[in-house]
């Protein structure tokens, strides 16, 4: 702007005083002199074409009447300042012209004895350009601080001169702590000469940009990986100014892959040191891409031979069916078979190198795009040699049981039929004869009444007593034979009824009627009624027999839990036994208590356990020197001793 005075104007042209018209003529920027009437008094070219108006036609035309607004406008208030009180006024303003576009100019207004002097240059396309500027420079600044990745500007010598929030949030910097340290404050030691080389060579003109990953040190010592884009900015001349620097955070991305390697490299190691085939195949090739080195363990051939030939050489003949089913590529048989994710083939043939088959055992694992479709197989390979050979083994170990179960069996067999023959001459032939004895014996005791001493009587009575006790024990025995091959008929039992019958039965033999039995509540069995009944009737017997000589003789059945479990129970209050031989009451012809008796033959407790071992279940005893002895009892497996029907 100008803002020295101006002289008196000449008279005669308008122009004022002391400047030659043809010099204001000239000018490019605009002149003016305006009267204290406002009126127009000189305007050049460059005015008229300004106020895009004729200059003859200004030439005493009202500033005033040029437009609307003009009278109360800032520049015509300026102008009244100017004319009013003598002083200069410089000033920048946006005016409106009559087609209704608007243009910057650059005001200088300076008191003259005519009025004033108005000096207008247009500036409007200096103030687009810096409106551009503007809103370029706030367009950068926007972009610059708002960025998702760091950015900052980095001086020749290295140093931060600016920097984003995103910079400062990737290093745990403050913007204050970063600008105006050096790139290397913050820099890992194994990476100092990174950005300094980079650097050189930029100023030497060898490059304008590079891209390199850096790895730096965060605020709190953690390690930081950012993956840097760096462009130098020159000036007009070709000189190096500054860099901008992109900066992407990519830590993450670099753990990843650090894990990556140290899994692939973990897995690679066991893959190549196992003694199973690790191998890897392509679909749709149907080749291997990857195939352990055990494999030439396995099969002879290294992996290099295995990866040059398709998959179905690596099969022998009679597995290649099972694997494909006729199908051409591996891709079309996991296609058509439907496979899911993994497989498990139990026996796969193999060729050998030297044209042996080595039975395998495959598992494979399909890998998929996000599209579902199969893009890898994966697969492990054990050699089942050893296997083999033992279920062969066992099959031969299984045949060879199978001829002696079957012998044994022919030989229990022909047993049983020699014991059942036993028995049935033992029932037929043996009972003849002492029918014999003991009928002459009685018929002999009575031809011989009131003629036998006392002597002679007795030795008839024993030869009586002694042939019904042998009658007893042919009984005991055929009823302990038959207790193991009689069929074993289970049904629900009242195990309560059961036992009041037993008792019944057997208090009412004379001499018994004074010993007081108790049926308790027992639980119901799921058992053979005829044998449970048996069972019953031998231990009440016992206990009826060896509690009856006590004053108040008293048994009692009941169901209680015994030192094995629940179990049915037959307690008496008579002699006992001594528990040390608690074991031998259960063999045949086994006694604690004297001789054998005629209805006491030593068998009964043996049948017993015979016959609860039949139904699955145990027999035990308890007592006591003249304490008493309880006999314990299950019909059924341990699982089932609880009263449970099976």
């Amino acid at each position: 702007m100008r803002d020295e005075p101006w002289k008196s104007a000449d008279a005669r042209d308008g122009s004022p005083s002391g400047i030659s018209p043809q010099l204001l003529d000239g000018l490019l920027e605009g002149c003016a002199v305006i009267g204290f009437d406002w009126t127009y008094l000189y305007v050049n070219e460059a005015a008229a074409r300004q106020l895009q108006r004729e200059r003859e036609s200004l030439l005493g035309q009202s500033v005033l009447a040029l437009g609307s607004g003009v009278d109360g406008s800032t520049v015509h208030a300026r102008y009244r300042r100017c004319m009013e009180e003598r002083i200069h006024e410089g000033f920048e303003a946006e005016l409106t012209h009559v087609d209704g576009a608007t243009r910057w100019y650059d005001l200088s207004v300076s008191p003259v004895p005519e009025g004033i002097f108005v000096l207008s240059a247009d500036i409007t396309d200096r103030k687009r350009a810096e409106e551009a500027l503007r809103a370029s420079e706030e367009t950068f600044r926007l972009a610059f601080e708002n960025a998702n990745f760091g950015i900052c500007m980095v001086d020749t010598g290295g140093r931060l001169v600016r920097v984003n929030r995103e910079m400062s949030a990737i290093f745990g910097y403050s913007k204050e702590e970063l600008e105006g340290t050096s790139v290397n404050d913050i820099a890992h030691p194994d990476y100092l000469e990174v950005s300094p080389a980079f650097i050189g060579r930029a100023e030497a003109g060898e490059v304008d940009r590079a891209e390199f990953e850096k790895a730096y040190i965060h605020k709190d010592g953690s390690l930081v990986w950012g993956r840097v884009s760096s462009s130098l900015v020159r000036d007009a001349q070709g000189g190096p100014v500054h860099f901008i620097s992109h900066v992407v955070d990519v830590t993450d991305r670099k753990r990843a892959e650090e894990l990556l390697r140290a899994s692939e490299a973990r897995y690679r190691f066991l893959a190549e040191n196992m003694v199973d085939v690790v191998w890897a195949l392509d679909p749709n090739t149907g080749r291997f891409t990857y195939v352990s080195p055990s494999v030439e363990q396995l099969r002879g051939y290294t992996p290099e031979e295995v990866m040059a030939e398709p998959v179905k050489a690596a099969l022998a003949e009679v597995s290649v069916e099972t694997v494909f089913r006729g199908r051409a590529t591996v891709a079309e048989a996991v296609a058509a078979k439907g496979y899911p994710p993994l497989v498990h083939l139990a026996r796969v043939d193999q060729p050998r190198r030297d044209g042996s088959i080595v039975p395998t055992e495959v598992v494979t694992k399909l890998i998929t795009d996000d599209d579902g479709r199969i893009v890898e197989v994966l697969g492990v390979t054990r050699d089942i040699t050893e296997r083999v050979k033992a279920e062969q083994e066992i099959l031969r170990l299984n045949a060879d049981l199978e001829q002696r179960v079957t012998e044994r069996t022919s030989a229990l067999t022909e047993a049983n039929q020699e014991l059942e023959s036993f028995s049935y001459s033992v029932s037929h032939d043996l009972r003849a004869p002492l029918r014999a004895i003991n009928g002459f014996t009685a018929l002999l005791s009575r031809h011989l009444a009131g003629g036998l001493d006392e002597e002679g009587s007795r030795f008839l009575r024993t030869i009586g007593d002694n042939g019904l006790l042998m009658g007893s024990l042919v009984d005991g025995l055929l009823d302990f034979t038959r207790a193991r091959s009689r069929d074993l008929k289970r049904v629900p039992l009242d195990m309560k009824q059961l036992a009041e019958e037993v008792v019944v039965d057997l208090v009412s033999t004379p001499g018994r009627e004074h010993v007081k039995t108790v049926v308790g509540n027992l639980p119901p069995a799921h058992a053979d009624r005829g044998l449970s009944a048996t069972v019953l009737r031998h231990l009440l017997s016992n206990a009826i027999k060896f509690s009856s000589g006590r004053p108040e003789p008293a048994v009692e059945v009941g169901f209680d839990a015994g030192p094995d479990g629940d179990a049915y129970f037959v307690r008496d209050n008579g002699i006992g036994f001594d528990g040390l031989y608690a074991d031998r009451l259960f063999r045949v012809f086994e006694r604690l208590d004297g001789p054998p008796q005629v209805g006491h033959t030593g068998i009964g407790l043996a049948l017993v356990k015979r016959i609860v071992e039949r139904h699955g279940g145990r027999v035990w005893a308890e007592g006591a020197i003249g304490e008493g002895a309880t006999f314990y009892f299950t019909l059924a497996p341990p699982a089932r001793a609880r009263g449970t029907s099976p």
